[in-house]
């Protein structure tokens, strides 16, 4: 049978290939996993242009040892495809045809912090967009209607508002979610993982410090650096923040900000990795947030999340380095005034927003804050400007202004 094949010298493709032996048919093995299966013969050479040439065999107990190295390497594991051995024409040698099933296997299966797939003839890497689906499919079920539309607003998941006077005045928040993939073993991060987050968002563009401080003629801000919040610790959540004031102030005496971290595993299989960035202001009195400064804090916050924060935390939950991008929801919220003096304008987003630049507002109704998912395919391509724009026209439109006026600052 096995001379038979090999003599209808079919070269190695996308659902095809020749190892002689070693622990590199494993990676193959997860690439036609993931990809659209495939078979593998596994003691057959290769020439030229990866065509079966001799048929070598290789020792009874290769079989066995391969077992072994994919329950070892594989995530999931403890999973391996269908393999026969055949007997050679050389006693104590064996052909194994290994026979991939993508429909059967506990997709994706990631090897050494990575997803193979397969590429004309080739066991590369995915790519991001492929990564995503794969991630995507390995979630039990289908994806719930909560993907698909802001739910995370800071008045509600949880509320950073307590009704105090130290409230801030705004507060934007950008998050993000993510299913890790069935047969995902353990709900926790690595330990570490503080040192690690730490250091990523110390090198991140993540808070506008000096960006709203900056805008508030604020020349020398004294900042403190990141650090975890005792209070939010364990095996599952740490909380991260750092703040940023005026010298003679507090982060909660205007202009102040506070910038805040929450990375957690939620849920008890399949498990959910959520990454939720905030940035608190306390805006100085009768002074409002410019769009444009608005503007430039949403896309390096985003930017952030996206290229690094977001990727240290999944690596450090699940070991894999390279991920998808990610569904991201982004809001801006005003406080709920606890002010009771009448002659004292209440609080709303028109209150703390320069607004008034955008044309005319088409309602009179009190806005207390807006949301918007952000559009997949602009983040896939780093078009940060373009996606912050696309977020802040529809929170805009949600407060009344039918026809808004942009003078963008980003490009």
């Amino acid at each position: 049978m096995i001379e038979d094949f090999v003599s209808l010298q079919i070269p190695e493709g996308l659902t095809v290939e020749y190892k002689r032996g070693g622990d590199k048919a494993i990676d193959t093995i997860a690439a036609f996993a993931n990809t659209y299966g495939g078979l593998l013969l596994y003691g057959v050479t290769e020439v030229g242009n990866q065509i079966p040439d001799e048929i070598i065999g290789v020792d009874r107990k290769a079989k066995d040892s391969l077992v072994n190295k994919m329950s070892n390497s594989f995530d999931p594991p403890y999973w391996s495809p269908e393999i026969i051995e055949v007997e050679t024409k050389e006693v104590g040698k064996l052909v194994l045809v290994i026979r991939v099933s993508a429909s059967e296997a506990p997709r994706p299966i990631v090897l050494d912090g990575a997803i193979p797939v397969r590429l004309d003839g080739r066991t590369i890497k995915a790519p991001r967009q492929m990564m995503r689906s794969l991630l995507v499919e390995g979630e039990v079920g289908s994806m719930n209607s909560s993907y698909l539309k802001p739910t995370h607003h800071p008045h509600h998941r949880p509320s950073v508002f307590k009704q105090q006077t130290t409230d801030p005045d705004l507060v934007i928040r950008t998050i993000t979610h993510q299913p890790l993939w069935r047969g995902h073993p353990q709900g926790r991060f690595a330990p570490g993982t503080d040192t690690v987050m730490i250091e990523a968002l110390a090198n991140s563009l993540f808070t506008g410090k000096t960006v709203y401080l900056a805008a508030q003629e604020v020349e020398k801000p004294q900042v403190t650096e990141w650090q975890v919040d005792p209070t939010y610790v364990s095996s599952r959540s740490l909380k991260f923040w750092c703040t940023s004031r005026n010298p003679s102030g507090s982060s909660e005496t205007p202009p102040g900000m506070r910038a805040e971290c929450i990375i957690q595993i939620q849920g008890e299989g399949p498990f959910e990795l959520e990454v939720c960035l905030d940035q608190y202001l306390w805006l100085p009195r009768e002074k409002k947030l410019g769009i444009p400064t608005l503007e430039h804090m949403l896309m390096r916050e985003i930017q952030a999340l996206i290229t690094t924060i977001f990727p240290k935390a999944m690596e450090s939950a699940t070991g894999v380095s390279q991920i998808p991008v990610p569904l991201v929801e982004v809001h801006v919220a005003a406080r709920h005034d606890v002010i009771h003096d009448p002659e004292v304008e209440k609080a709303c987003i028109e209150r703390f927003l320069e607004v008034s630049s955008l044309g005319v507002q088409a309602t009179h109704e009190r806005h207390y804050g807006g949301s918007a998912m952000l559009l997949p395919e602009l983040l896939q391509d780093e078009k940060w400007a373009d996606a912050v724009h696309d977020a802040l026209t529809t929170m805009v439109m949600d407060w009344g202004f039918p026809s808004p006026q942009f003078q963008w600052a980003c490009s």
